[in-house]
């Protein structure tokens, strides 16, 4: 995680930083997520902000929703899998060898 926040630091484009400053996010929300009985049980987080969570992915989605054009490019997904308009509806089976 420290090396992925430096990465979003260091990021000299300010898209590329946000878009990784919200991945960062997600991925540390979904971390403590998965340990949150742990968290819990130690006194280091409330019941409230355990709750809160997947409100808090959510809203980090959100707020990637603008950069879906840059995230898909940084991610080479084919456009064969992308959903959009020019894509079939019966685009998964074009996936199949």
């Amino acid at each position: 995680m420290e090396a992925a926040l430096e990465q979003a630091n260091s990021a000299a484009d300010p898209d590329i930083a946000a878009v990784a400053h919200e991945l960062c996010r997600i991925l540390l929300l979904d971390e403590i997520s998965a340990n949150a009985g742990c968290y819990l049980a130690d006194g280091l987080l409330t019941a409230e902000e355990v709750r809160r969570i997947p409100d808090q992915v959510a809203d980090a989605c959100v707020r990637l929703l603008p950069y879906t054009q840059l995230l898909t490019d940084m991610l080479k997904v084919p456009t064969t899998i992308i959903r959009s308009a020019i894509v079939p509806d019966d685009y998964v089976a074009n996936l199949a060898p």
